[in-house]
């Protein structure tokens, strides 16, 4: 009997640990080439937390597309944080020298912690800023997007699994006539990350706006997770929103 009270012990420790634990992903992460990234991590409680873990990953370039690597990108304040203390939070920043970089992050830390990033493009003498959060993951992701009147919606997806992955995709097109356009599949390796111009990707997008959803195809119910952001002609840009969701397609 004791031993299997200490079981069921230990088993609800591990779910209730495993309960408070989290994973977010800021899948776009860029230094040099004019882009800076400066990291933002809040401890909303009243304790301090520790065993906080930051995790980069690097596009490889040549590489298979979507291939990613270890990445120890510099940041002004040196190492990173292993603690956040109680109601702070922590600013990392990234030097912007050099050439381009760009990759993928994860951060592993207990319920509680809120993390973004702020992406500073600097053309012109001026500095472009645009904020997104960092996100959970899901199977079935909708990005609203809109590529008209010299706009420009831009997606970066990442694979957090250790398996390749591939996700299929379908806009419905804005207007009454809601037109259906497929799109192309998404093949990501494991820990992969693709970033690309929505109209570019497909060429049905471009100069219209709509609704986008992406869902894992193969395996079916994997999760992976989307930011998306939109650019003007003046070179100003902005953060969508993008919905994580389950269940069938509704495109």
């Amino acid at each position: 009997m004791h031993t299997i009270l200490r079981k069921l012990t230990l088993t609800a420790l591990f779910s209730m640990a495993c309960a408070s634990a989290q994973l977010l992903v800021i899948p776009q992460v860029a230094d040099g080439g004019g882009w800076r990234s400066t990291l933002v991590l809040t401890n909303t409680t009243a304790v301090a937390v520790n065993g906080v873990t930051l995790t980069f990953l690097k596009d490889i370039v040549g590489g298979v597309s979507g291939q990613t690597g270890p990445w120890s990108p510099t940041f002004v304040e040196g190492s990173l944080p292993s603690s956040i203390p109680a109601g702070s939070s922590i600013f990392l920043h990234t030097p912007g020298t050099g050439a381009l970089a760009q990759g993928w992050a994860q951060v592993q830390a207990t319920a509680g912690v809120e993390a973004y990033v702020i992406y500073t493009f600097t053309t012109g003498g001026r500095d472009q800023d645009a904020t997104a959060p960092a996100v959970s993951s899901a199977p079935r992701i909708l990005v609203p997007f809109d590529n008209t009147n010299g706009l420009v919606t831009a997606l970066a997806v990442v694979n957090p699994n250790p398996l390749p992955l591939t996700i299929a995709v379908n806009f419905k097109l804005s207007g009454a006539a809601g037109t259906v356009v497929p799109g192309n599949q998404i093949q990501l390796p494991s820990n992969g990350q693709v970033a690309f111009l929505l109209p570019t990707q497909t060429v049905g997008t471009a100069k219209v706006s709509g609704l986008a959803e992406f869902y894992s195809m193969t395996p079916s119910g994997a999760n992976f997770s989307i930011i998306a952001l939109r650019a003007n002609p003046t070179g100003g840009f902005t953060s969508l929103e993008t919905y994580n969701e389950s269940g069938a397609p509704i495109i």
